[in-house]
C-alpha cells in the first residue's frame, strides 16, 4: 500500500484525478472519425528541396537566430525550476507547503505577462522590442540572482523578486520570438514546401534545451550542502550561473546585429529608399496579379498553393503550438503579424478555391462545346 502523508498527497490526487479523467474519457467519448485534409487541388506537385538547399536556408541567420533564443528561453528559465526547491530549503528551510506558494505567485506573474504581451501585440509592439525586453529581464534576474541568493545575507523579499522578474520573460519572448521565426520562413517563397520541416527544426531548439538545460543546472550550477559551508559569502549557486544573464545579453547584441549591421530595420530608425514605380510601367499577369475583386496591399504577392496546403495543416499547428510550451506552461498568445498571415492565407485559399472553380467549370464548358460540334 502507499503510505498517505502530508509530502505525497498532493501528487496523489492528482494521479487519482488523471485515472479518473482517463477512464472517463475512454468509456464516454468517442474520438472523432480522421478528417482528411483535402489540398487545394490533386495535381498540384509541391517543389522539391534537396538536402543542400534546406542546410543552406537553416543555416541563415534570419532563420537560424530565432532557434537559438527559444534553446537560451529554456535553459534560463529552467533554472529557477530547477533550483528553486533547494535553494528555498536551504536558505529559508520552506517545506513544499511553502514552495507551492511561491510557484502560484510565479503562474500569477506568467499569467499576467501573457496578458501584456497580448495587448503589446494588439498595439502594434514589434518583435524586436519584446524579445529584447524579455531578455532584458533574463539579464537583471540573472544578476539578482547571483548577488541575492546567499545564505547569510538572502531575504525572501530578495529572493521572490529575482524569480519574478525572470518569470516575466517567458511571455513576453515566446510569441514574438515564434512570430519572428513566421516571418522569416514566410519571406522564402523557396521553402514554402519545407513550411512543416522548418517548424520542427525550431522546436527542436526547445526540445533540446529542456533535455540538457536541467542536467546542467544539477551538476554545474546548484552546490551541494559542503560547498556552501565551505565557502566564504554562502551562495547558494557556482558561478556557472551567470550564463542566464551572458546568454541573454548575446541575444540582444544578435538583435543589433540583425537589426542595424544586416538592415532588418524592424524598428524603422534606418532610411530606406521608398519604392518609385514609372507611370508606364505595366505589370504581367501571373500569380502575384488580382483576378478577382477586393483589395490588396501593394507589392503582396498571392500565397501559392502549397504554401496555403503546409500552412494549413493539422500537424503544423499542433508543432507550432507545442513551440511555445515551456516547462508543461503552454502560451497561447499570438501576434499581430501571425494572425495577419493567418487571415492574408485564408483569403488568398479563398481566391484560389474560386479560380479553381472557374477553371472547372471552363473546362466543362469546353468540353460540351466540343461534344456539340462532334
Amino acid at each position: 500500500t502507499i503510505p498517505l502523508n502530508p509530502r505525497n498527497s498532493a501528487g496523489l490526487v492528482l494521479a487519482a484525478g488523471e485515472l479518473f479523467l482517463f477512464i472517463l474519457t475512454s468509456l464516454l467519448l468517442q474520438e472523432p472519425p480522421p478528417k482528411k485534409e483535402k489540398p487545394l487541388t490533386e495535381d498540384a506537385e509541391p517543389t522539391k528541396i534537396g538536402g543542400k538547399e534546406l542546410f543552406a536556408a537553416v543555416t541563415h541567420f534570419d532563420l537560424l537566430f530565432p532557434s537559438f533564443i527559444m534553446f537560451v528561453l529554456i535553459c534560463n528559465f529552467t533554472l529557477y525550476q530547477v533550483a528553486l526547491p533547494p535553494v528555498a530549503a536551504d536558505l529559508f528551510g520552506w517545506t513544499p507547503l511553502e514552495i507551492s506558494y511561491l510557484m502560484s505567485i510565479q503562474a500569477i506573474v506568467i499569467f499576467f505577462g501573457m496578458i501584456v504581451a497580448m495587448y503589446a501585440s494588439i498595439r502594434g509592439i514589434t518583435d524586436f522590442t519584446m524579445i529584447a525586453l524579455g531578455n532584458s529581464a533574463f539579464v537583471f534576474g540573472g544578476i539578482a540572482t547571483v548577488l541575492w541568493w546567499k545564505r547569510e545575507s538572502a531575504t525572501i523579499l530578495q529572493f521572490i523578486v529575482s524569480i519574478v522578474i525572470v518569470s516575466f520573460a517567458y511571455p513576453l519572448m515566446g510569441p514574438a520570438n515564434r512570430s519572428k521565426f513566421t516571418r522569416a520562413v514566410h519571406s522564402r517563397p523557396e521553402l514554402e514546401d519545407s513550411i512543416g520541416l522548418l517548424q520542427s527544426f525550431f522546436n527542436q531548439a526547445l526540445s533540446i534545451g529542456g533535455f540538457l538545460s536541467p542536467n546542467f543546472v544539477a551538476k554545474f550550477v546548484l552546490k551541494d550542502t559542503a560547498a556552501i559551508n565551505s565557502s566564504d559569502d554562502g551562495h547558494e549557486l557556482t558561478p556557472w550561473a551567470w550564463y542566464v544573464s551572458i546568454s541573454a545579453l548575446v541575444v540582444i547584441a544578435g538583435l543589433l546585429y540583425e537589426e542595424f549591421i544586416l538592415g532588418k530595420n524592424e524598428l524603422g530608425l534606418m532610411k530606406s529608399e521608398p519604392e518609385q514605380e514609372s507611370e508606364g510601367e505595366t505589370i504581367c499577369s501571373g500569380e502575384t496579379t488580382r483576378l478577382l475583386s477586393g483589395k490588396r496591399a501593394s507589392g503582396k504577392r498571392r500565397s501559392s498553393i502549397v504554401e496555403i496546403n503546409r500552412t494549413f495543416n493539422r500537424k503544423y499547428e499542433v508543432d507550432r503550438r507545442h513551440s511555445l510550451e515551456t516547462a508543461g506552461i503552454p502560451n497561447p498568445v499570438d501576434t499581430a503579424y501571425e494572425r495577419e498571415l493567418q487571415n492574408q492565407l485564408t483569403q488568398d485559399k479563398q481566391e484560389w478555391e474560386k479560380l479553381l472553380e472557374l477553371d472547372e467549370e471552363m473546362e466543362m464548358t469546353e468540353e460540351n462545346a466540343n461534344a456539340r460540334e462532334e
